[in-house]
């Protein structure tokens, strides 16, 4: 049980780290400022690939597994499983933007900021509603023959960004993480 529900609460943390070095990007492209286009589009190749393809379907899992709701949560667990297709095709759209701008194709700034904007607060929305709502419920509904059956359900993925041993294509991503969190604690 703790370990599925932990998994995704970490991978909520890593998913707000990420929109706050999107939110940088965002700003700066406001401000008219250089903006770290290839950060953005690597932030959001991790973001179309390992959320939607292991995170988002883990917590389908789960809510498949909840029962006795009542009207309000059985509403907000809808929204959310419509969400998780909104964010996909909000963070596809952000990455087609990205990759014809970085392509040296004229992109339009307030389109990217817009397709951006968009996909961090429907991500924040959607986080917070799983960890205030729906996380509370999953932890007590669910039985121990639910949680294995989940675990047996979603498998191990492993992040590869934050599962320890870094891919090789995230570790520009990586760095510059790093490089971020580290300035920020250095100015406090």
């Amino acid at each position: 049980m703790a370990g599925l529900l932990n998994q995704l609460r970490l991978d909520h943390i890593n998913y707000a780290r990420l929109l706050n070095l999107l939110e940088i990007d965002i700003l700066a492209i406001e401000a008219g400022e250089k903006a770290d286009y290839l950060r953005m589009q690597d932030i959001m190749k991790y973001m179309i690939n390992y959320p939607d393809a292991f995170h988002h379907p883990c917590e389908e899992v789960l809510f498949d597994k909840l029962r006795g709701l009542d009207r309000d949560e059985a509403a907000i667990l809808k929204r959310l499983r419509d969400e998780h297709e909104r964010l996909g095709e909000l963070g596809q759209t952000l990455v087609d933007l990205l990759s014809k701008a970085s392509g040296g194709e004229m992109v339009s700034r307030s389109d990217i900021v817009a397709a951006a904007a968009a996909y961090r607060e429907l991500m924040r929305t959607h986080l917070a509603t799983e960890e205030r709502v729906i996380f509370p419920l999953i932890e007590a509904s669910l039985t121990p023959a639910d949680w294995d059956e989940a675990v047996a359900q979603t498998g191990a993925m492993h992040d590869p960004v934050f599962g320890g041993a870094v891919a090789d294509e995230y570790r520009r991503l990586f760095k510059s993480i790093t490089r971020y969190e580290q300035a920020a604690a250095g100015a406090e």
